[in-house]
């Protein structure tokens, strides 16, 4: 199966996660918390979203930059 939705942080630095659950753990966040919240996520006052992908890579262009997905 694969994934349809990223998980981006704009951060100081942009960062992408494959799910929510991977962005929690990066954090050091409760995913059970956080899966609850209503969408968009702000996380240190910076935008979390779930942004819709085509097909499964492993890096994804935001802004003309290309992002990791971790």
């Amino acid at each position: 199966m694969q994934n349809k939705t990223v998980i981006v942080y704009f951060g100081e630095k942009t960062q992408a996660y494959k799910d929510l659950r991977r962005f929690c753990k990066a954090k050091g966040l409760k995913y059970n918390t956080w899966k609850q919240k209503p969408e968009p996520w702000f996380y240190k006052d910076r935008s979390v979203e779930k942004l819709p992908i085509k097909e499964k890579f492993d890096c994804i262009e935001i802004y003309g930059e290309l992002i990791k997905i971790q």
